[in-house]
């Protein structure tokens, strides 16, 4: 067998084991700034976390959604967006 077939054969078999899925991942749902709990909505007790921590009178490891850029700190923008999203619903 020639090294063409085989490379055609071996592309074959890992379509057939990937169940002729892509092997391109899939990308992972955008995170909802605020949504300390992950359940896809942000309350008014997370907005309040988000304040604290904003304040550093809480630690951002009680909510590390509410720190969107992952800088150890919740700022005004973060806490905006935050509000946005208990309004109108997170980003899908």
């Amino acid at each position: 067998m020639t090294s063409s077939k085989l490379v055609a054969l071996a592309l074959a078999l890992a379509t057939v084991a990937c169940g002729g899925r892509s092997s391109q991942p899939t990308p992972a749902p955008k995170p909802c700034v605020g949504d300390c709990n992950h359940d896809g909505q942000v309350t008014v007790e997370e907005l309040l976390i988000g304040a604290q921590i904003a304040q550093r009178s809480a630690p951002v490891i009680l909510c590390p959604a509410a720190d969107a850029d992952g800088d150890g700190a919740v700022t005004v923008d973060e806490i905006i967006t935050a509000n946005r999203n208990a309004q109108t619903g997170c980003p899908q």
